[in-house]
């Protein structure tokens, strides 16, 4: 494993999202520095396969993603003006 697809949650629940298919485009602290609902989190998964061709997750997996990453990186208080910005929308 590099440390590309190190993640920093490790020692807590094990990470679906430390395979290559979710880091291949970006390491995975850039998704460790988010916190977004669940409906943000699956516009981002919408976004990256729409956008920028990421393979589609099928049914299982989605859910094994969306429920880990719902869990695992809640929302944060927007710091600043703005509010939230989807780092994946640019």
């Amino acid at each position: 494993m590099t440390a590309r697809n190190t993640d920093p949650s490790a020692g807590s629940a094990p990470s679906p999202c430390r395979s290559r298919k979710s880091t291949a485009c970006h390491g995975f602290k850039l998704v460790a520095q988010q916190g977004m609902t669940r409906a943000q989190w699956e516009d981002s998964i919408n976004l990256m396969v729409r956008r920028h061709n990421m393979p589609p997750l099928d049914v299982k997996d989605r859910e094994i993603v969306l429920n880990y990453l719902e869990t695992a990186y809640p929302p944060r208080v927007p710091m600043g003006r703005g509010g939230f910005q989807n780092p994946f929308a640019k």
